[in-house]
């Protein structure tokens, strides 16, 4: 994060003082959300809500143990998806944003994996109108776009691309 301090760009410290471009306590995925924002924190891994004037409104926990590092996350109404990188094991949980429970719906890879098998990512999308989710995993060796049921995590189906995805989008 950056902020503007007397004309100059600066990297945000970790004072809490918000300023330009620095949020605290946000180190990840941000979208709008009721008038202010919803964000991941990093670790500890969150979900957090902010006002337009970045007071914090709200937290919710991510299901995750506490040393996972959530970055992204992809909502639907009122349940967000959080998700876990494959170098920190992968997982995927289910966050429920009008109470104060989250679910793992595709645990994380045992402690030792290097890359795991099941459901990691860098980038998440959720459709509108349902929890097919929409992940870009990428490993050292193959990058692929999964297409995972938000209710049981399943992987519906997988497509191994060329490239790997910086990005996804989930239409409909």
């Amino acid at each position: 994060s950056i902020a503007n301090r007397g004309g100059r760009l600066v990297r945000c410290d970790s004072s809490g003082e918000g300023g330009v471009g620095c949020l605290q306590p946000v180190h990840g995925r941000v979208e709008i959300h009721g008038g202010g924002i919803l964000a991941s924190t990093g670790t500890p891994p969150r979900l957090v809500a902010l006002d337009a004037d970045a007071t914090l409104r709200d937290r919710w926990s991510s299901g995750f143990a506490t040393s996972a590092h959530l970055m992204e996350f992809a909502r639907v109404g009122n349940r967000a998806f959080g998700l876990e990188s494959c170098p920190k094991l992968g997982g995927l949980t289910s966050i429920d944003l009008d109470g104060d429970e989250a679910l793992v719906i595709a645990a994380p890879a045992p402690p030792g994996t290097t890359i795991p098998d099941g459901v990691c990512g860098e980038r998440i999308a959720a459709r509108s109108d349902g929890p097919l989710l929409a992940v870009a995993k990428t490993t050292d060796e193959q990058d692929f776009i999964l297409f995972v049921d938000g209710n049981t995590g399943e992987t519906r189906a997988s497509k191994q691309v060329a490239a790997p995805a910086v990005d996804v989008a989930a239409l409909g």
